[in-house]
């Protein structure tokens, strides 16, 4: 069996990272998510994206994506959380997103005021990859990671 369910697997050892004693079996597990929005987030400027430019992070309010949201405000970007409903708006509003619009509305909304410079999605549904390229200016970048 592969994967974190198994008992043994091969891992390449420069992933490892050492982790102080003070950190709990409960918090260790946020590394991951933590990791995996910030590589998204550092490759921006990898590319061409710097601070300032207009980011949106599609499915701002879940699991990964609330971390971009958080560190790419931080970089000093200007995020768009996108993401469905009042709640969830908010809760990107609350983490750092310069705004907030719902996924019906984002297209209409972000293409009005020229696009962005970079769309992050962090979703499972293919409704959010279209988003993500529709929502960009020419020469915009796309990133993605899969979730399931």
């Amino acid at each position: 069996m592969l994967g974190t369910f198994a008992e043994h697997f091969a891992i390449w050892a420069p992933a490892l990272v050492k982790l102080p004693d003070a950190v709990g079996d409960l918090e260790a597990p946020l590394a991951c998510g933590g990791l995996t929005a910030y590589g998204a987030v550092k490759k921006l400027t990898k590319h061409a994206i710097v601070p300032g430019s207009r980011v949106a992070v599609i499915g701002a309010a879940g699991g990964l994506g609330h971390y971009a949201v958080q560190m790419a405000s931080a970089f000093g970007y200007e995020v768009i959380g996108v993401d469905v409903g009042v709640e969830r708006l908010d809760f990107a509003r609350s983490m750092g997103a310069a705004s907030a619009v719902d996924a019906a509305e984002a297209e209409a909304k972000i293409t009005a005021d020229g696009g962005v410079h970079a769309a992050l999605v962090f979703t499972p549904r293919i409704a959010g990859f279209e988003l993500g390229l529709k929502v960009l200016r020419p020469g915009g970048l796309f990133g993605q990671r899969v979730l399931g």
